[in-house]
């Protein structure tokens, strides 16, 4: 079973991600999960049963985390990306983060 962390819930939760990583129960699991807006976290946590993280740092330092699922990064911008690398997990991108070539 691949156990996964989830960065931002985001508009197409409800709709999209949690009904996908509900028929995939069977192979994998959310563990944890942060979103910046609180609320969102705590519903789609609750939904999940999957423990809430307080920050993106806390959220990829977790050892028992196989992949980051990133579904809403749009508030992080390229910033995500270093911090994806500099942590070494990997990474799937639900959505397209604008980023400069010669930034990283």
């Amino acid at each position: 079973m691949i156990k996964f962390g989830v960065l931002g819930v985001g508009t197409q939760w409800d709709s999209t991600f949690q009904p996908a990583l509900q028929r995939l129960r069977q192979r994998v699991q959310v563990r944890a999960l942060f979103d910046p807006v609180s609320a969102r976290a705590l519903m789609a946590g609750k939904q999940i049963q999957a423990m809430l993280c307080d920050s993106l740092t806390s959220l990829l330092t977790l050892k028992d985390i196989d992949e980051i699922l990133v579904l809403n990064s749009s508030w992080y911008g390229e910033s995500l990306l270093k911090f994806l690398l500099h942590y070494g997990k990997p990474c799937f991108l639900a959505n397209n983060i604008s980023v400069e070539r010669k930034s990283l």
